[in-house]
């Protein structure tokens, strides 16, 4: 579990190192000169590209995952939100943020770890990011979105929640006929059961309607996962969201059904503003 001022990332991948001991082979000095050189290129190669390809995190499986004792607020989620880190989406001095992201994880598998999590009452605010593993097989329920928040309340009871809505796919219009009506029956619960809507739709979409590529990764292969520029997008979504929920906080609820947070403020606020 990797620890950075406080805070924890878990993240399911798979890693493995094999140890070799060869006492018998010696490499020359020459050798040495050349691994050390090539080694010293490759770090210059990784420092230039770290920004276009961030590093991976390490893997861990959803078990080995728990809430931190010293954390005032977690976000948890699957693999899109992998390099999102716990000090970056701190909102202030007094704040300290856990990540928690396993890769493939639905929202059944969110509700069944929760349910086995003791309660943390430190925790005063929770961020939800999940659902797309789920609409690879079909859309999310309402009921799948509603048991969900409510193991997460019985978790955190004096927690604020907030939901990540799921990014619409790139150019994969099948999956997109399910993420659709999955974030449609998000919004509602959330309207129902007072969790703070976080809508990503209009960030990663452009007017046309089709999903921003610049975004998103570059391998044609995935179409879900957001490129470096995606993902600090995402999380100043999530952060955003996070200061504002704590500004109207407790008065949160005369905003009603009009408590839709796009870009960081909710449709009353950004009217307000006006």
């Amino acid at each position: 579990e990797e620890k950075s001022g406080g805070v924890a990332d878990c993240n399911l991948g798979g890693s493995s190192q094999a140890h070799v001991s060869n006492r018998d082979q010696r490499p020359s000095h020459s050798q040495q000169y050349a691994a050390s050189h090539d080694k010293s290129n490759s770090e210059n190669i990784h420092d230039q590209s770290s920004r276009r390809h961030p590093p991976q995190s390490p893997s861990y499986s959803l078990s080995q995952c728990h809430v931190m004792t010293n954390v005032t607020s977690v976000i948890i989620g699957d693999s899109v939100i992998r390099h999102m880190k716990g000090d970056k989406m701190a909102t202030g001095p007094s704040d300290t943020a856990q990540v928690i992201s396993v890769s493939g994880m639905t929202c059944t598998d969110l509700t069944e770890w929760l349910s086995r999590q003791p309660d943390s009452p430190h925790v005063h605010t929770v961020t939800l990011h999940v659902g797309v593993n789920d609409c690879k097989v079909g859309e999310v329920t309402s009921q799948a979105w509603e048991l969900l928040f409510d193991t997460c309340r019985r978790v955190f009871p004096r927690a604020r929640l907030q939901a990540s809505s799921i990014l619409p796919a790139k150019g994969r219009h099948v999956l997109n006929q399910t993420i659709t009506p999955s974030n449609a029956n998000l919004f509602h619960v959330c309207r129902v059961r007072d969790v703070l809507h976080i809508d990503n739709t209009p960030t990663f979409t452009a007017v046309s309607g089709a999903p921003r590529l610049a975004l998103y990764s570059q391998d044609k292969r995935d179409a879900i996962h957001p490129s470096y520029k995606g993902m600090t997008r995402l999380a100043a979504n999530i952060k955003r969201a996070r200061v504002h929920d704590e500004r109207v906080s407790p008065s949160y609820q005369h905003h009603g059904d009009n408590h839709r947070v796009s870009s960081g403020l909710c449709r009353r606020c950004r009217r307000d503003r006006r």
